[in-house]
């Protein structure tokens, strides 16, 4: 159960959650793990109620108590979250997460010398915690305590050198006490760790195009006891995308049974396999060769009307982009006031989206374009889930995509594209622009670094997952454990 929560299968995991409850339905954990499965669906009040139904059957169960708060949070109500967050503390004081959550807590409500005492004693459980000084920076910053937070941001880059967004932060506030020099470079270092490093807001001029070799492996393992029958396994595809990308070759080391393609023109193959025993791994691997072109669009013809009538169906509000909502379209009103074009509008909105959110991985799992908003944060599907709601609500289309980057750790990643009238389908992504030397890469531009695997936030051919779904996981005492992994070289 708790290992398809960690793969992001949260309706596969409510399902034998509810099993385990239907057996021993007075024990709290599934009833926890339930709860944690729907807050990350953005489903708050079923959520309330299974972490409280936890703690009913297990008063001192802190884990229930932690969950709750991060709901509260997640809908931007910090006094009850706090509180929640205080009473996992009463019961496990000892738990670094607890005091993570309850210092961003703090830092949300703007109340940052309590969020540095939370941070501090997450430090003092976790000595190697270095997102907690990396917080600690932020809320000293925010404070306009720049000495202090430099100090904090060393701490933290001590502990994990590699991270852009520490750098970045320690060049802020450097530059903030008159540090020119020391500031620049901190954020060369935090350019040369994105591997982009624009020098000024002006595009650099960008390679052509770059060829990829890409290996994408599905590990699927029995962890029950008895033998499977048929696993029925959907994976997508990379494949040709105009402008963005072509696939040179495309190598299968398993059988596949047919390819085919859904109503958004992504690629799928359909694999069925049989007969894997207790115990035994059976691994599928598809090898690419791609070339991806970098993109350049002109704006300065962005006006009239929507001429590609397939860009309609990407301005419906729909689960997770949630752009018919009264705060998005609140905002989007307010952000479109004074702008004239599609552009200027679709540029307020990626600026705002840049500007304000603050690239937090390590801390709620909370998805969809409203949670984004209530926190502020997230990771990049946070991000184009609220650019692509706030574009939708403008009547301008917006379409999230997922796949790779390269060669940033080889990472999946999010981000979009927007239809833009006299132009079409422009490329964007907020998450790589949040750096004011680079914003500007990443709006109607793109380098060759983003590998499009699909398009689109709820793929029905997934069962609402992104890369692939394993249609059948648990069957007769035999259990599928999945996970993939990618290879990605230049």
């Amino acid at each position: 159960m708790n290992a398809l929560l960690s793969l992001n299968k949260y309706n596969e995991s409510i399902k034998c959650y509810d099993k385990a409850i239907e057996l021993d339905p007075k024990w709290a954990v599934p009833w926890n793990g339930k709860g944690n499965a729907l807050l990350s669906l953005n489903r708050y009040n079923e959520s309330t109620r299974c972490f409280d139904k936890a703690i009913e059957l297990d008063p001192k169960y802190a884990n229930p108590w932690n969950g709750k708060g991060a709901n509260f949070a997640a809908i931007g109500k910090y006094a009850e979250s706090i509180r929640c967050f205080n009473k996992s503390i009463e019961l496990n004081p000892q738990d670094a997460g607890f005091w993570m959550n309850k210092g961003s807590a703090f830092a949300d409500q703007h109340e940052y010398e309590e969020a540095i005492k939370a941070f501090n004693r997450a430090i003092e459980l976790n000595s190697s915690n270095a997102e907690a000084w990396y917080n600690i920076g932020r809320s000293l910053d925010d404070l306009s305590k720049h000495n202090e937070a430099i100090k904090a941001y060393d701490k933290a880059i001590d502990l994990d050198p590699l991270d852009p967004d520490f750098w970045y932060s320690k060049s802020l506030a450097l530059k903030s006490i008159g540090k020119i020099n020391e500031s620049n470079i901190a954020i060369n270092r935090s350019r040369s760790l994105s591997l982009i490093a624009p020098t000024d807001n002006r595009l650099l001029a960008l390679p052509e195009s770059a060829s990829y070799d890409i290996i994408e492996r599905i590990s699927l393992n029995n962890t029950g006891i008895n033998n499977t029958g048929t696993i029925h396994l959907i994976v997508a595809l990379i494949h040709d995308i105009s402008p963005y990308q072509k696939v040179i070759s495309k190598e299968f080391s398993t059988i596949y049974d047919e390819i085919f393609t859904d109503s958004y023109s992504n690629q799928f193959a359909r694999f069925e396999l049989v007969n894997l025993a207790p115990g035994d791994r059976r691994n599928i691997e598809i090898h690419y060769r791609i070339v991806v072109q970098s993109q350049l669009f002109d704006l300065n013809q962005c006006n009239g009307t929507f001429h590609d009538e397939s860009a309609n169906s990407f301005v419906d509000s729909e689960p997770f982009i949630e752009s018919g909502s009264n705060p998005i379209i609140n905002l989007t009103n307010q952000l479109a006031n004074d702008k004239i074009t599609p552009c200027e509008k679709s540029k307020a909105f990626y600026d705002y989206v840049a500007d304000n959110m603050r690239y937090t991985p390590h801390i709620y799992v909370v998805q969809g374009a409203l949670a984004a908003l209530n926190n502020l944060s997230g990771v990049c599907s946070a991000y184009s889930d609220l650019l692509a709601a706030l574009n939708r609500a403008a009547g301008i289309p917006a379409r999230t995509l997922h796949g790779l980057t390269c060669c940033n750790g080889n990472e999946t990643h999010v981000w979009l594209d927007v239809y833009l009238p006299a132009v079409g389908w422009v490329p964007m992504d907020p998450t790589w622009g949040r750096y004011p030397g680079k914003r500007d890469l990443y709006f109607a531009k793109m380098p060759p670094d983003h590998i499009i695997i699909n398009r689109g936030r709820n793929i029905p051919s997934l069962g609402g997952y992104n890369y692939y779904y394993l249609c059948t996981w648990e069957q007769n005492g035999a259990i599928i454990a999945s996970k993939a992994t990618w290879s990605v070289e230049a």
